[in-house]
């Protein structure tokens, strides 16, 4: 009866040091800018508890059990099956919280939403592999052959990751995507081969989602994007250069045209709310060939996906002020310089 008390009192003095040793820890980490160590704290709490009921079991099995088996197996086998399998949890339990962290606050930095499907694989993948380890050992400790195990695991292993081979390529391309940056939400990029011009809405794990300027939405798989070659409007800065071509008969008064465009140019970058206002736009002229007169008007503008506005603009004014100045206006008259 003294030694069960003595049991309990032990176990009273575990718990209430385990108990401070959170509440301490808690103070420190409310206290940090990051929320990482509260979600470690709060995750390990449960395999921590338990591991001193634990070895509360261990000593009375000790006194009273210490001759029994079960399996074949002594007490002092279980424990050691016990704590490792608990060592397991709390290791788990600490790098799921890491992935939880890591992806919401990445999510939070690029304003991506939280795929919970990411966070749910990862962590899965996380409890696979420290169990297996947890398993491998335990086994090892009872005397069990474990080589034909490690050689069915990396059969499965291989076969596994071949059956997986598209989605792992896209989880790979879009942990590159997420380390190299090339891209962010938000931003206006243009793929040449797939033909896509758009705004991208979400980055995740498996794809990337643009929205075009049709406000349809575009998925394109992860590789695919990581092998593309994309031109990204929103780097280094979202002010771009647009040209407007405008083409008029080659009879016409080159320096009539010039001045009736550079006009043009200047309302209609003092009028629009997409126009930088501190750059003058220019106007040149670029072609003569084909019996026409190509000029070019340059402007600065806030954003390149704003470009539509500014040219309806344009050509409103050009077709209009040709109009009352008896320009003759070419074929293709008015459009935008790709």
């Amino acid at each position: 009866m003294l030694e069960i008390m003595g049991d309990l009192v032990v176990l009273a003095v575990l718990l209430a040091a385990i108990t401070g040793f959170f509440t301490i820890a808690g103070r420190a980490a409310s206290k940090t800018k990051t929320r990482l160590d509260d979600l470690v704290l709060e995750k390990i709490r449960t395999p921590v508890y338990a591991s001193a009921f634990a070895f509360t079991g261990y000593l009375v099995a000790e006194q009273y059990f210490s001759d029994a088996l079960l399996l074949g197996y002594g007490h002092s086998m279980w424990s050691f099956i016990v704590f490792t399998l608990l060592g397991a949890m709390l290791i788990n339990r600490a790098i799921v919280a890491v992935i939880k962290w890591y992806v919401k606050d990445f999510a939070s930095r690029t304003k991506t939403k939280i795929d919970m499907t990411l966070i749910t694989t990862m962590s899965r993948a996380s409890w696979l592999f420290v169990y297996s380890v947890a398993i491998l050992i335990i086994f090892g400790t009872m005397g069990i052959d474990i080589g034909p195990i490690l050689a069915g695991l990396g059969i499965a292993g291989l076969a596994v990751a071949l059956a997986l081979q598209e989605p792992l390529g896209n989880l790979f391309a879009g942990l590159h995507m997420i380390a190299d940056k090339p891209i962010r939400v938000g931003d206006y990029i243009r793929i040449e081969k797939e033909d896509v011009e758009g705004t991208i809405e979400e980055i995740g794990w498996r794809s990337v989602r643009i929205l075009t300027n049709a406000n349809n939405e575009i998925i394109i798989p992860n590789s695919r994007m990581a092998q593309a070659v994309i031109k990204n409007y929103g780097r280094p800065s979202e002010d771009s250069n647009v040209s407007i071509s405008v083409s008029a008969a080659y009879e016409s008064d080159q320096e009539k045209v010039r001045k009736m465009l550079e006009g043009i140019a200047l309302e209609v970058a003092g009028e629009s709310s997409f126009a930088d206002q501190s750059f003058t736009p220019k106007v040149v002229l670029s072609d003569i060939s084909g019996g026409i007169l190509t000029f070019l008007i340059i402007f600065k503008i806030k954003g390149y996906r704003n470009r539509f506005a500014i040219w309806e603009q344009v050509r409103d004014k050009v077709l209009r002020k040709f109009k009352k100045g008896k320009v003759k206006a070419a074929y293709n008259t008015i459009r935008i310089v790709e």
